[in-house]
Formats: C-alpha cells, sequence, structure tokens
C-alpha cells in the first residue's frame, strides 16, 4: 500500500515535523535495500517495526516487534546508540521486545535517529528510530512500591479477588489513575475501582478475571498511568485457586 503523496506548493510552511518524517522513510527504506542486498536469513533476527512507530522520548516504553528474539529475553542484547538496555518488561516474547528508553548522553534538544541494534545466537539486525529528550512534566512521575492482595498478604496474586497497589504520587482523583494489566499482548482493565478506599499512595481494585488455568499461576505485568508521565511498570504473579 503506497502512502498519499503530495505536491509542496510555493509558500508552503515547510515544518521540522514533515522533515523528520521524509527522514524516518528514507531511513525505513534504506534498510530494507540492505535487507535485499544481503538477503532475507529467516532464522536471523529482523526488527519489523515500532511502537510508536515515529519517535520516543526518553523514559518512554518502547515495543520493538521483529523475529527470532531469544526467551529468556535476558539472552538478547538490545543496544540504543552503543548504550545497552539491562532491563526488560515481562511482556516481551520472541516477536516483541519492551523496555523503557535510558538517557542517551548528548542526545540533542530536537532529538536524533539513533542506532537500535538487538542480537542473540540467531544473529542481529538494526535499525534506525527517532529519539527525543524527555518533556518536563510538573509534579513526580507515580512509583509503584509494591502490589499485594486485600488482606495485605504477598504474592502470588489470587485470582479474582481485591489488590492493594501501594507506592507514590498517585493521581489525587483515584479515577484519573490509568491501569491497565498486560497479559498475552491483551490489555485489560479492572471491573472495578474502589475509589473511598485509594489514594496518593494506594489504590485499591479488582483483579480482572484473567483466562487462565485453574491452579496455575501466571505473570502479567501492571502498567500505571497519572497525566503525562511515562508508564510505571510492575511485573506480579496471579494465582488461579480452584472454585
Amino acid at each position: 500500500m503506497v502512502d498519499s503523496i503530495y505536491n509542496v506548493r510555493p509558500g508552503d510552511v515547510i515544518s521540522s515535523d514533515l522533515i523528520n518524517s521524509i527522514m524516518d522513510k528514507i531511513s525505513e527504506l534504506n534498510s530494507r535495500v540492505v535487507e535485499l542486498e544481503r538477503g532475507v536469513d529467516e532464522s536471523n533476527v529482523r526488527i519489523i517495526s515500532f511502537s510508536p512507530p515515529n519517535q520516543i522520548e526518553v523514559g518512554g516504553i518502547l515495543s520493538v516487534s521483529g523475529k527470532n528474539f531469544s526467551i529468556p529475553v535476558s539472552l538478547n542484547t538490545v543496544k540504543v546508540s552503543g548504550i545497552q538496555v539491562l532491563e526488560f518488561f515481562s511482556t516481551s516474547t520472541s516477536n516483541k521486545i519492551e523496555f523503557r528508553m535510558p538517557a542517551i548522553p548528548g542526545l540533542p534538544d530536537g532529538g536524533d535517529d539513533l542506532v537500535i541494534e538487538i542480537s542473540n545466537a540467531n544473529g542481529f539486525d538494526r535499525r534506525l528510530y527517532r529519539v527525543v529528550p524527555a518533556v518536563p512534566v510538573a509534579g513526580n512521575p507515580p512509583e509503584i512500591l509494591d502490589v499485594v492482595n486485600d488482606d495485605g498478604s504477598g504474592q502470588p496474586l489470587l485470582w479474582g479477588g481485591f489488590i492493594k497497589i501501594n507506592g507514590n504520587n498517585f493521581a489525587e482523583n483515584p479515577d484519573e489513575n490509568d491501569i491497565k494489566f498486560l497479559f498475552n499482548q491483551n490489555s485489560l482493565t479492572s471491573p472495578q475501582l474502589d475509589s473511598s478506599g485509594s489514594g496518593t499512595n494506594q489504590i485499591r481494585l479488582a483483579l480482572p478475571e484473567f483466562d487462565m488455568p485453574v491452579m496455575q499461576s501466571v505473570t502479567v505485568e501492571i502498567s500505571l498511568k497519572v497525566g503525562a508521565h511515562p508508564d510505571e511498570r510492575r511485573s506480579v504473579v496471579i494465582f488461579r485457586p480452584p472454585s
């Protein structure tokens, strides 16, 4: 599918966004040419796309989709402009790696197209991707310290019950906390938030009823976003007891 092409007319204002978009497209086409020249090895590591697709700010969560990534994710070496990423999210799979964009020394105010490289025993691939400085946001970002069952007991969290997310800098209005449960590439929300039992240091809410076998445990990623701050994430283990 070919993108629509529009001609620039005399007197039109050429924005930096337009130029950046053109540069991103040139980088993408260059990567495709490199692939064609070296031949496509189906067993090799391959980066296919990014989410967000065009750019990300330092501190944001980047999802890299591709092929032949190693599991566990720690067996992959991921570098951004030569800086190695040391922590990955549990939502990573053999075709998706998720991590928080690290600080990049010397990053210009307007951002830059940086080389993102992924390598493992299957080979390596690299692509250019635009990274911009973090946008200053008023106030402190949310911080998850721990997640416990409603009675205060630790993990595993019990399927079908209430949980408490403890931490700092949650929204003063509990309904303004954007909370998602990431599981098997799905994003679920809580069926019930206890506004009266929640505050800036604790959120009480019901666990979604994940589709999982009885008497088994799964790892789920909790994503918490407050305002314009980057997502805060925490991996938790959920156990489904007998009915």
